[in-house]
């Protein structure tokens, strides 16, 4: 009778296995964080008229200590997004230079991801100048 010796090498699979198991938990680790945080504040800021302010100033605060955590600037169209945001209380506060401040009431932002779209905020003029020139006289000369 013949003996036949079996080792426990095999043809690479298991190795193989571990490789691919590994990568999905390295996957899972940096793309938690941005499965995790896709939650969006979306909103426009205009001016009474209706027209779109851009360069206007998004300030996200969180509503518990007012603690500044994010900034953004209103595009073209007025448009502003805030991303990434983690479930909690947050208010939002909107400046512009010669236009009033706008603070949000507390908003919150829940375990589940998605979107939040705010009203658009209006932001009236802080105040009107009216500016003239003095009139000028030139006379010809002699």
């Amino acid at each position: 009778m013949k003996k036949i010796l079996i080792t426990g090498r095999s043809s690479g699979f298991g190795i193989m296995t571990h490789s691919i198991k590994f990568l999905f938990l390295l996957a899972a680790i940096c793309f938690g964080n941005v499965l995790f945080g896709q939650t969006q504040v979306k909103g426009r800021i205009i001016e009474e008229s209706g027209k779109p302010l851009q360069f206007a100033n998004i300030l996200l605060f969180a509503s518990a200590d007012s603690t500044y955590l994010k900034w953004e600037e209103s595009g073209k169209d007025g448009a502003f997004i805030l991303s990434n945001l983690t479930p909690g209380s947050y208010r939002i506060e909107v400046r512009m230079v010669g236009h009033f401040t706008y603070q949000s009431e507390v908003f919150y932002i829940i375990d589940e991801p998605g979107e939040l779209l705010l009203d658009d905020i209006v932001l009236p003029l802080d105040r009107t100048v009216d500016a003239r020139s003095p009139n000028l006289y030139w006379e010809k000369y002699k």
